[in-house]
């Protein structure tokens, strides 16, 4: 029975609503079936039009009980612990000496494999094991006319035989994982799971930077489809699709509007409307995997090089010929919609290649939408007659920067360019530029930032530019977010936002006097800092620092986000003005005074010491210590002790090392008695800063 699920909520019913049988075992791999008994029938119980494979969420159960039903028709996963699941098959993977070059390829069978067969057996001999896999994986591509692509992304067993059953282990693992989270289910959500999968692989493995490859976010190909829009009659392309975000984002804005009122104008779409190329083999599996699995008919996704394609239209049939073809007679450019993110800084194929091939492949009036390089969109002397040239042919509706982490890690910045094919740009149109802020759109940043610094502009910016694209008015320009503004077409041509969005006036308020009594105060410390703290000519001795300290006090604030701005210093783990990361409105029993902190954490400097003679409060960031009377009643001998932790302890700690109180110790001028000499400390102390 599943105790967390279907258990407990059998207990409050007359009769067991949920049954969950398991079979196998958990050394190897283990089936977990469940079905709900509707009052009179038992049933088995699917997710997103797939059976379910792993136990049920308690919200799963709540939602089929609610709607006395075993078919939840869409049902999106949790993020975070899909992402957990994610780095796990990323560590088995891992541990089983898989190599980071060919887990995508894994991950595209096994999914392949599973698309044909949820419940596929499992082999005791690798090579048994592996032939069924690679059977699941020819029938299914063969259902859907891609079977020459079956020897390409098939699993092939190591060369060395004694390397088999690590092999054999991965496959299993791995295969458990994706049951226990329900893959077939997910990756049919609304979500763009798969392209979440892939993401944290690459992050994991380190590889997306030299792979050349850049998974655009879920929230962005969304925004992308919502401001651009998609009817049933259009034609979608993305010229470099990746696992195929940009289509999955396009096919479910179409299921929702379409699915159960239209559902054959749906079906048309599917099988007619979206268009892909995507080079590298592995990507390419994963995007046919996405699109088998949203069951968009024949899967027109091709492999190979964008540019070796040519895509046509006659009648309702779209087609393509390969490079040095002949044009074919009587067909047109077919596609009505593109959205793309070409892969940046490639050396035989710059970002703008790739534009120019997608407008060629376009209708007249069609729309672009396309993620580029800042470089391109308004820097580099070498795109300057470009971007002329851009504009004497098509016309540009609007220009969003993206916000500076859309890619993280991989630090880019970027910009959405959004453009109506084949029709010159009038120099007297409007453009929308744009400045995307998307703090809700990116959990793990989210939960970083204050309530009061929190900045999302997405739902705003797509209303405002959707409505600019079909031609009705919008709200009025906001400074440093959006304006409607005519391109200054003269060198460099600049395309980008920033060159045209307005200013707004600074908001001088009490703030302004902080940061000058800081500055006041780093400008001392700097002085004193870049001066030898202490005198070899005396001596010193070594002291733990736990003999200097009369108390440590846990700092009062768990996160920055629970209060307003105002006039309380608040320090964390950062090394500018004394530690102070914010100015906040504490209240009164959570302020501090007089103490010393030292940063634990690796992620600024570890082991940076300040000294806080006045009302503050803390994040539990840093140790809050309250120093023995002989120091704590001089400032100068404060300021000696916190440089002495700083420069006699910061070089044990790194990232992979975080600070431990009981082992910090500082050198300090002694008496022969074996005590600090507070008066030589504080001599010296004054002595620099007479010298200053």
């Amino acid at each position: 029975m599943n105790i967390r699920g279907g258990g407990i909520l059998n207990h409050v019913h007359d009769h067991a609503r949920f049954a969950t049988g398991v079979a196998g075992s958990p050394d190897e791999s283990f089936y977990v079936e469940t079905l709900y008994w509707d009052g009179e029938i038992w049933q088995s119980i699917s997710i997103n039009n797939y059976e379910t494979t792993g136990f049920l969420s308690c919200d799963q159960c709540i939602s089929i009980l609610h709607r006395n039903n075993p078919h939840i028709p869409i049902y999106d996963d949790d993020p975070e612990r899909f992402l957990k699941k994610a780095n796990s098959i990323n560590k088995t993977l891992h541990e089983n000496e898989v190599p980071v070059g060919e887990r995508a390829h894994v991950m595209a069978a096994l999914l392949l494999a599973l698309a044909r067969d949820g419940r596929m057996r499992i082999h005791e001999r690798p090579s048994d094991l592996a032939r069924e896999v690679n059977g699941n994986i020819e029938e299914l591509l063969r259902d859907h006319g891609k079977e020459e692509f079956a020897k390409t992304i098939s699993l092939k067993l190591p060369a060395t035989q004694k390397n088999h059953q690590k092999y054999r282990s991965a496959i299993v693992e791995t295969l458990q994982h994706l049951r226990e989270m329900n893959i077939r289910s997910a990756i049919n959500s609304e979500d763009d799971a798969l392209g979440k999968f892939y993401e944290t692989f690459l992050k994991f493995a380190n590889g997306a930077k030299e792979m050349g490859i850049v998974l655009t976010p879920r929230h962005i190909t969304k925004f992308a489809v919502d401001v651009v829009g998609v009817g049933p009659n259009d034609k979608v392309y993305d010229p470099a699709c990746g696992t195929g975000g940009f289509l999955v984002s396009a096919m479910d804005d179409l299921r929702k509007k379409l699915a159960l009122e239209h559902p054959e104008s749906y079906k048309k779409f599917q099988k007619n409307g979206l268009y892909g190329v995507e080079q590298r083999d592995d990507v390419y599996g994963l995007a046919l995997v996405n699109m088998i699995f949203r069951g968009d008919g024949k899967s027109r996704i091709y492999d190979g090089n964008c540019f070796d394609h040519q895509f046509w239209q006659r009648d309702d049939m779209v087609f393509f010929t390969l490079r040095g073809q002949p044009e074919p007679e009587g067909a047109t450019r077919p596609f009505t919609k593109v959205f793309m993110n070409p892969p940046f800084k490639l050396t035989n194929s710059p970002e703008r290649q790739f534009v120019d091939h997608a407008l060629k492949q376009m209708k007249l009036g069609a729309i672009l939408f396309a993620v580029l390089p800042a470089v391109v969109i308004g820097g580099a002397r070498e795109h300057v007659k470009w971007r002329k040239e851009l504009l004497r042919r098509h016309t540009v509706l609007a220009v969003i920067k993206l916000d500076k982490n859309v890619f993280y890690p991989i630090a880019e910045g970027t910009y959405a360019l959004v453009l109506k094919a084949h029709i010159p740009h009038p120099l007297n149109n409007d453009v929308f530029m744009g400045m995307l802020m998307d703090d809700r759109h990116r959990p793990r940043r989210s939960k970083m930032l204050s309530a009061y610094s929190f900045q999302d502009n997405v739902e705003r910016m797509t209303a405002d530019l959707r409505a600019f694209i079909v031609g009705k008015p919008i709200l009025k320009n906001i400074p440093r977010e959006q304006v409607l503004t005519k391109i200054v077409t003269e060198t460099p041509c600049d395309l980008s936002p920033e060159s045209y969005l307005s200013n707004r006036p600074p908001d001088l308020t009490i703030q302004t006097i902080h940061r000058a009594i800081n500055l006041d105060a780093a400008q001392k410390r700097v002085a004193i800092i870049a001066k030898p703290y202490r005198d070899l000519s005396y001596q010193t001795q070594i002291f733990p620092l736990s003999d200097l300290i009369k108390a440590e006090i846990p700092a009062p604030l768990k996160t920055l986000k629970e209060y307003p701005e105002g006039a309380i210093p608040v320090v964390s783990a950062t090394y500018y003005e004394n530690g102070i990361t914010k100015w906040l409105d504490v209240p009164k029993d959570l302020r501090l005074r007089d103490c010393m902190t030292i940063s634990r954490t690796h992620n600024t400097r570890p082991c940076e010491a300040f000294w806080h003679p006045y009302e503050f409060s803390a994040i539990k960031t840093v140790f809050v210590l309250q120093p023995i009377d002989i120091f704590a009643r001089n400032k100068h001998a404060m300021i000696y002790l916190c440089q002495a932790v700083t420069e006699n302890n910061a070089w044990r700690y790194d990232y992979a090392r975080n600070v431990k109180l009981d082992e910090l110790e500082v050198y300090l001028p002694a008496h022969h008695s074996g005590l600090p000499d507070i008066d030589r400390i504080i001599s010296i102390v004054e002595n620099q800063l007479v010298a200053l």
